[in-house]
C-alpha cells in the first residue's frame, strides 16, 4: 500500500533572557512516512552555551537557571545543566494523530567554548565525536532513528562529526558562519559549496551538512525525507534571504517595537563622525591591522591619558584587544559619516569593560605568539594594537612567530618604540573578557601581576569619539606580516574538504 507523506515543521523560539544573544538555527521541514511515527516519547536536548556573551561559569549558571527548556550538551557534563522540560514554553513541536515527532537533537561546541571564555571548576567538556557517539548509541536503544546533531564549532568541526559519528543522520552548524547555497546566491555571499554538503559517513550513509551564514540575514530552510528506518532519503532546500518580500512576525515585531522605545533615544545619539570606512570585518579584524581595532585601541589609551607618574608623560601607553571582540564595520556613507550608539553597539555588543593590567614582558610576547599560533582560521585571537609595533613570520612554525615585538615608551619626554624586555612589568589596557581567559588567552589571568576593572567600553569609545568630533583612522603599520606562506597552506587545508568535493 502506498502511504502519502506527512510534512511536520518544528519550531524553536528562544527569548531574550541576555541582551544580544543570537541563536540561528534553520527551520526544519521533514517528510515522514505516517508508519514511523511513534507515541513512546519526545526526545528533544537544546543547548546554547553563550560563553561568548556570559563570560565563564558563574553568570551562565545563573542564566542555565532561567532557561526555559531542558538544558543539555552532548560534550559537556554539570549537575547543574538537568532542568524539566516546559512544553508550554518557549519550545513548540507539531504534533500528528496526537503523537510526539521521535526527533532527537544532541549539540556539541568543545572546540568554541574551550577557547571563548573559562568554565570553572564544575564544567568539563569532552571531545566532540566520542561524547556523540556515546549518546547517539544511548538514544538508539531507546528506539530514536532520527538524530540531529546541533553545534556551533565550525564548518570543519560539522563535518568531522557527519563522517564520524554513526548514527547521526543531520549536522546543523555554526560559528564559521559558513554559507551555503545552490544556484546563483541572491546577495553578496559568496558559497562555500552546496546547500546541503553531503558527508560519506564511515558506515556508508551520506548525511546532509548545513550551515545559515550569520546575523540572521537567511534562514535555513532544509528540507528532509526519512525511510521508516530512519534513514535520509532526500535532502534539499536552501536558504532564504530574510529581505523585505519575508513577512515580519507580527508578535516578534510588537515585542520589537516596545524594546525599541526603551533604547530609540540612547541608541539614535551621534557621538562623532568618521571620513572613511572602518572595516571591522572578520576578514581584515582577525587576519591583519583593521582600522576599526585601531581606533577601538587608541581610544583605549586615550581614556587613560592625564595620570602621569614621576618622569612619565603618561603610566600607560600601549592596548590590545582580540580581533574577534570586533563584531561589524561603520559605514561613513551612512548617515553622512555620523557614528551613533547603534552603530557602537553593533561593533561592540557584549558590554565588557576596558582594564589594566601589568604584566610581564614574557607574557605579552606569549600573548602574541597565542594571537597567530593558528594563523588563517578566521578565529577570535589575532591582536590589534595600540601602543605597540610587532613583526610577524608566519613561516615560522607556531609560538616561534614573533619576531619582534616594540612598545610606545612611557618613562620618557618623547615617545618612541622600545623592544619588549622579558623581565620588565608593562602597563597594559585590555578587555575584560581577555582578562578571564577568553580566546584562549590563560596567561594573561595566570600571569598578570595586577589588574584593576575599568569603564564599560561603549562609554570608553563613544567619549573619545566626542572628544575627537570626527576620525579618519587608518591602517599604519602597527602589525606587519614578514610572510604569509602559513597562511596559504591553513586556508587550503581548511578548504581541502570542499576542494576534494568538488573533484568527487
Amino acid at each position: 500500500m502506498s502511504l502519502s507523506p506527512i510534512s511536520l515543521s518544528t519550531t524553536v523560539r528562544f527569548p531574550a533572557l541576555v541582551g544580544l544573544l543570537w541563536c540561528y538555527y534553520p527551520a526544519i521541514e521533514c517528510t515522514f512516512s505516517p508508519v514511523v511515527l511513534r507515541t513512546d516519547g519526545l526526545f528533544v536536548w537544546l543547548y546554547y552555551l553563550v560563553c561568548t556573551s556570559l563570560r565563564g561559569w558563574p553568570r551562565l549558571e545563573a542564566f542555565v537557571w532561567q532557561f526555559p527548556v531542558q538544558v543539555w550538551a552532548s560534550d559537556c557534563t554539570s549537575w547543574a545543566l538537568v532542568f524539566s522540560l516546559h512544553l508550554s514554553g518557549p519550545l513548540t513541536v507539531v504534533t500528528w494523530s496526537q503523537s510526539w515527532l521521535p526527533l532527537s537533537e544532541i549539540c556539541c561546541c568543545k572546540h568554541v567554548c574551550m577557547y571563548l571564555s573559562p568554565t570553572g571548576p564544575h564544567v568539563h567538556f569532552e571531545d566532540e565525536l566520542s561524547a556523540l557517539q556515546r549518546q547517539v548509541d544511548k538514544l538508539q536503544t531507546l528506539g530514536v532513528n532520527k538524530i540531529i546533531a546541533l553545534g556551533h564549532s565550525g564548518f570543519s568541526v560539522d563535518q568531522d562529526i557527519a563522517r564520524s559519528v554513526q548514527g547521526v543522520d543531520v549536522v546543523i552548524g555554526g560559528h564559521s558562519n559558513t554559507f551555503l547555497y545552490n544556484g546563483p546566491p541572491p546577495s553578496v555571499e559568496v558559497p562555500v559549496g552546496p546547500y546541503p554538503v553531503l558527508i560519506k559517513s564511515v558506515d556508508g550513509r551520506q548525511v546532509p551538512v548545513v550551515q545559515a551564514y550569520a546575523f540572521g540575514k537567511y534562514l535555513g530552510h532544509l528540507r528532509l525525507r526519512f525511510d521508516s528506518d530512519g534513514n535520509v532519503l532526500e535532502a534539499d532546500g536552501n536558504p532564504v534571504l530574510l529581505d523585505s518580500s519575508i513577512p515580519e512576525d507580527p508578535e516578534i515585531l510588537e515585542q520589537v517595537e516596545q524594546w525599541k522605545q526603551n533604547l530609540r533615544n540612547f541608541s539614535s545619539q551621534v557621538v562623532g563622525k568618521t571620513l572613511v570606512f572602518l572595516n571591522g570585518s572578520n576578514e581584515e579584524c582577525r587576519f591583519r591591522e583593521c582600522n576599526l581595532g585601531n581606533l577601538i585601541c587608541d581610544a583605549m589609551v586615550d581614556s587613560a591619558l592625564g595620570f602621569s607618574e614621576d618622569l612619565q608623560w603618561n603610566h600607560v601607553s600601549a592596548a590590545l584587544m582580540n580581533g574577534g571582540g570586533v563584531r561589524n564595520s561603520i559605514d561613513e556613507e551612512t548617515r553622512n559619516g555620523s557614528i551613533t550608539m547603534e552603530d557602537l553597539l553593533s561593533v561592540l555588543p557584549f558590554g565588557g569593560t576596558i582594564d589594566l593590567v601589568l604584566l610581564k614582558g614574557s607574557t605579552l610576547k606569549k600573548a602574541f605568539e597565542h594571537s597567530v599560533h593558528r594563523y588563517g582560521q578566521s578565529t577570535g585571537e589575532f591582536l590589534q594594537v595600540s601602543g605597540f609595533q610587532v613583526d610577524l613570520d608566519l613561516s615560522k612554525p607556531p609560538y616561534s612567530r614573533v619576531q619582534s615585538l616594540r612598545i610606545l615608551c612611557t618613562l620618557c619626554r618623547v615617545p618612541m618604540f622600545d623592544l619588549v624586555q622579558d623581565d620588565l612589568v608593562y602597563k597594559v589596557l585590555v578587555p575584560s573578557y581577555m582578562v578571564t581567559g577568553g580566546d584562549g588567552f590563560s596567561m594573561i589571568p595566570e600571569e598578570m601581576v595586577k589588574h584593576n576593572s575599568g569603564d564599560l567600553d561603549i562609554t570608553v569609545i563613544s567619549s573619545f569619539l566626542s572628544k575627537r568630533g570626527v576620525v579618519h583612522s587608518a591602517v599604519e603599520g602597527r602589525i606587519r606580516i614578514l610572510n604569509s606562506a602559513s597562511m596559504s597552506v591553513t586556508s587550503l587545508c581548511a578548504l581541502l574538504p570542499l576542494l576534494l568535493w568538488g573533484v568527487l
